[in-house]
């Protein structure tokens, strides 16, 4: 089953990524016999299942710089014969067969995906490992917390069209519509103290705890 699985993935997108995948794959599986050697089937099984879900993301995204010509076979032959990619790749793998969660694959699939554009000793490629690290320690709601602080303090709208007319009523529903589609991901978010404070304790965040106290309340 899971050979036929990784074969359909690879065939799905052929080429380049297809052959990453498999080489990705050929490694991984022996990483996760190698981890739950002394745990029962199930487990075995539902690894690897999880797994080959986190690779088919993986896989999307990388056919996808592939097809935008944004990675070249030699990118992708240096990244994979690589110690550090490798070790990322392994900790990516270990950590999605340790949860079935969608949101954690997709994430997973984008730090080892953009990593293969980076060069080894690059910032992004040193980020990449700590991020991999963190991933399983974080709920999926802690995770959008990220996300939308990230939209709210580094991320900022292109510069108004020029094809459209320039006036306070216009720009205004440029701006409802930008801020509708960046923050609409996050509406039912919990931001409670105890998910803060755990966030600061993986050192995701730094935060004022003055501004979480009942004696900075103000009542006019």
């Amino acid at each position: 089953m899971d050979e036929l699985t990784i074969v359909a993935i690879s065939s799905a997108v052929g080429g380049l990524t297809g052959k990453f995948v498999e080489k990705a794959w050929d490694s991984g599986e022996k990483w996760i016999q190698n981890f739950y050697n002394n745990h029962n089937e199930n487990v075995n099984k539902k690894a690897k299942e999880n797994s080959l879900k986190f690779l088919n993301e993986l896989a999307l995204r990388i056919d996808k710089l592939e097809q935008n010509e944004k990675l070249t076979k030699e990118k992708i032959n240096d990244s994979q014969n690589h110690p550090e990619f490798s070790a990322l790749l392994e900790k990516a793998i270990m950590s999605s067969a340790q949860t079935d969660s969608k949101e954690k694959h997709t994430i997973l699939a984008r730090i080892v995906s953009e990593r293969l554009k980076a060069n080894p000793e690059s910032v992004l490629a040193l980020n990449s490992k700590m991020a991999v690290d963190i991933i399983p320690f974080l709920t999926v709601n802690q995770m959008k917390i990220l996300g939308l602080l990230v939209n709210l303090y580094k991320i900022r709208p292109s510069k108004y069209p020029l094809n459209q007319v320039y006036n306070k009523s216009s720009y205004q529903l440029w701006v409802d519509g930008y801020l509708t589609h960046q923050l609409k991901p996050f509406q039912n978010l919990n931001i409670s103290l105890i998910n803060i404070t755990h966030l600061e304790s993986l050192s995701c965040i730094r935060f004022n705890k003055f501004s979480f106290s009942k004696k900075a309340e103000f009542n006019p």
